[in-house]
């Protein structure tokens, strides 16, 4: 399939595509269709190549009950005894396929929704493959082909049409997928840039949207995201998620609307955002932005954000000594900190930061130190 693909392209002479080994055949037909110009063309061949190759995993199992005479005939290389060459090789193939995807879209960017929604499903394609797992600077690749994409894409469009949705399912699959590439934390860069890319999307879609309307949101195992456009001369800012809750009390605004995103990342980014020493998490990383700079400390008359269903746990057996932290993430130190914030309880027992900056939050609590019981007498004395 994948040869008679490459026959189709018109790039090859006969005796080549006899001649050429499958791994080159692929190689140099997609070079070849890129130093043409034929980007377009050269996408297509990608997208349906990818496709192909998608569907190895799942008959690898098939392959292992096969004799190795078979094996050797598909590989034509390595080892003939197991499926591990052949399925290094579709990897190898697969690498080749990604390669020349991201040269096609840096040549070519997109020109129409529809150009951009196949840009759309093709990177989703890379980052949900089974037959490859993507790495760090995959991540990072993804990113910045969705952020180049989105860049110049209109935000009617993104409310208007199912790409919106297909976007949002998108960037939180690279999320999800970043953080499983990056046991370490100095590989983090493209979740970052991922985390980054999500509230740039979400300022980008509610931008236009109705003031005072309906939210965009993103809401899956992944993340749990709502934009809205809001009027600011109005007393206070709110908007929501599942399990979040923002206000902001303003002076003066200096504009007639506000884009307020919040989003929370539900998988641990422990080791994309580790906690202090003696901490742990108790909610789930949460960013709140806005598309103008109004909310600053002069003009703020309150901030706060809301963890909702977060209430303190129970401590049985002993009387604790709980100590619950609203922090933020210092993008410049790379570390959670404190300044600027404060820890407030509502009436429920919801865990509640009051700001004077928007950033990512979280609520994190110290190690449990437990009291001894004192007796009465003791207390006396």
């Amino acid at each position: 399939n994948l040869r008679s693909i490459m026959g189709t392209v018109n790039v090859f002479s006969e005796n080549e595509l006899v001649s050429l080994p499958t791994e080159g055949l692929i190689d140099l037909g997609l070079l070849r269709l890129n130093q043409r110009g034929a980007y377009e063309e050269e996408l297509r061949t990608t997208r349906l190549g990818l496709d192909i190759i998608e569907r190895i995993p799942q008959i690898s199992d098939l392959l292992s009950n096969c004799g190795p005479d078979f094996l050797g005939a598909i590989n034509g290389e390595g080892s003939r005894d197991s499926t591990d060459s052949f399925i290094s090789f579709s990897q190898r193939l697969w690498n080749v396929f990604s390669d020349a995807f991201k040269r096609s879209i840096n040549d070519a960017p997109p020109v129409n929704v529809a150009s951009t929604n196949v840009i759309v499903q093709d990177v989703g394609l890379l980052v949900n493959s089974t037959a490859r797992n993507p790495t760090p600077t995959d991540v990072e690749d993804y990113t910045m082909i969705l952020d180049n994409t989105l860049g110049i894409t209109s935000p009617i469009d993104i409310v208007d049409t199912e790409l919106g949705a297909d976007v949002g399912v998108v960037i939180s699959n690279i999320i999800n997928v970043g953080i499983q590439a990056s046991p370490n934390f100095e590989d983090c860069a493209g979740v970052d840039m991922a985390i980054e890319l999500l509230d740039q999307f979400l300022g980008q879609a509610a931008s236009a949207l109705v003031p005072q309307e309906a939210a965009f949101t993103v809401n899956n195992e992944i993340v749990s995201a709502s934009a809205q456009n809001l009027l600011a001369n109005v007393n206070g800012l709110e908007a929501s998620t599942t399990n979040v809750a923002v206000r902001a009390g303003l002076q003066d605004t200096g504009g007639p609307t506000v884009v307020l995103s919040i989003s929370s990342i539900i998988p641990s980014l422990q080791n994309c955002r580790p906690p202090p020493p003696g901490f742990t998490f108790t909610t789930n990383v949460t960013s709140v932005t806005t598309n103008t700079s109004i909310l600053s400390p002069t003009n703020m008359n309150e901030f706060n954000i809301t963890f909702q269903s977060m209430t303190q746990p129970s401590r049985d057996g002993c009387e604790r000594e709980e100590v619950f932290s609203c922090q933020f993430w210092d993008v410049e130190t790379r570390q959670f900190s404190t300044e600027g914030c404060e820890t407030e309880f509502d009436s429920l027992g919801n865990p509640r930061c009051i700001c004077s900056h928007l950033t990512q939050f979280a609520i994190l609590e110290s190690q449990i130190i437990c009291k001894e019981e004192t007796s009465e007498a003791s207390s006396y004395v």
